[in-house]
């Protein structure tokens, strides 16, 4: 997910979803850490955390459905205070599945 935020061209995406703040600062060094994590990762958490605008992020017309997928798995992660890495993983690798992003 990293990448698919962080590399690309198209549209810009407002993180407008103020739950997922929590996550976010609960999982930055998770982030961090997370093998294969861009040199850019820092400023992506920074972002992520301030709600700023996300550039160059690459359009697909499904990204209400995606956006909403990862809004509802954001809501559930909160209310659970669960860790966070594996349940991203996961619905990344579902989302390119399901809208064929590989």
């Amino acid at each position: 997910m990293l990448e698919f935020l962080t590399y690309g061209g198209g549209q810009d995406i407002q993180a407008e979803i103020a739950s997922a703040v929590p996550v976010v600062n609960r999982a930055a060094d998770d982030v961090l850490s997370l093998a294969g994590a861009p040199d850019n990762a820092q400023s992506l958490v920074n972002q992520l955390s301030d709600g700023s605008i996300i550039l160059n992020t690459p359009y697909h017309p499904a990204v209400s459905e995606v956006e909403s997928k990862i809004t509802a798995l954001i809501e559930t992660l909160n209310l659970n205070n669960t860790p966070v890495e594996q349940p991203l993983k996961k619905l990344a690798e579902d989302l390119r599945k399901e809208f064929k992003l590989d």
